[in-house]
């Protein structure tokens, strides 16, 4: 059947989604007034630790403000990757730029996910090292997902 409209230039909904990553980033800053400071703590805290007979970057104290702010981030960018899904197929856009989306839903609300777990952990350098296994993970998905999505949408 039919990819849906062809997309020649400007990727409008691109542009929208951008709009919605500035909001998700202001409302991540009025939520958490110090986070410059917060983030600059976090920096320096970070030290050479082992992990799997591997001496890896990580931070020494636990920073819940940080986690927080990370899960916070990826719940609000992801819920407006579904409006900007809901959008892509309201004006028939093209399959690729649903897969790319759709994919991307999963990869943020699943580092929000992953992000939440992590400051629920007691500890450093284990919090940190859950949001980087998250992350590695959340990767693997968005790149499966996206080639399933796309060759799904391609067939319908």
């Amino acid at each position: 059947m039919t990819q849906g409209r062809h997309s020649k230039g400007t990727d409008w909904l691109g542009i929208v989604s951008l709009g919605f990553f500035l909001i998700a980033v202001g409302i991540v800053f009025v939520a958490a007034p110090n986070l410059i400071e917060e983030i600059g703590t976090f920096v320096r805290d970070f030290h050479l630790e082992a992990y799997a007979n591997i001496k890896l970057p990580a931070p020494k104290t636990p920073h819940p403000i940080i986690y927080d702010t990370i899960k916070n981030f990826c719940y609000i960018f992801g819920a407006s990757q579904i409006i900007i899904l809901i959008l892509r197929f309201a004006l028939r856009d093209l399959s690729s730029k649903k897969a790319e989306t759709g994919s991307g839903i999963i990869f943020w609300l699943g580092m929000g996910v992953f992000a939440d777990f992590a400051n629920s952990l007691l500890a450093e350098p284990t919090r940190w090292f859950s949001l980087v296994s998250g992350l590695i993970i959340m990767v693997g998905l968005l790149i499966i997902s996206r080639i399933l999505l796309r060759e799904l949408l391609r067939m319908l």
